[in-house]
């Protein structure tokens, strides 16, 4: 009806989703200075508990102890801070057109060999 709306809900979340509209509100951005907004929860990707966090972006690699090369991953959400190192092997299709990216704006910095710009 005119008084209810279906919201798009994460698939974990296990609640039915149509609301009465006096539930819901309009999101309003903090006024309070220095208010961190919370980073977004993870999608559950299998019944094993794994979970998939979405990359914004390739900040960085190195060459690590054992000889791989690890990118260093922006999450999307997250602070410059929570980055970290992942191998190219962990990586889907998306992600390593990132890597490639990166490479493109960053030629100089260390490649995984198996890459193809």
């Amino acid at each position: 009806g005119k008084r209810a709306c279906e919201l798009e809900l994460p698939p974990q979340v296990k609640i039915h989703n149509v609301f009465h509209i006096e539930l819901l509100e309009r999101y309003r951005q903090s006024s309070i200075p220095g208010r961190k907004q919370r980073p977004p929860t993870p999608e559950e990707v299998d019944k094993e508990g794994g979970v998939l966090y979405e990359v914004e972006s390739m900040v960085g690699s190195r060459k690590s102890r054992r000889g791989l090369v690890e990118y260093l991953v922006k999450w999307r959400g997250y602070s410059m801070s929570d980055c970290t190192y992942q191998v190219m092997d962990v990586m889907n299709e998306d992600v390593l057109d990132l890597v490639r990216d990166f490479h493109r704006s960053n030629p100089k910095a260390v490649k995984d060999q198996r890459l193809r710009l």
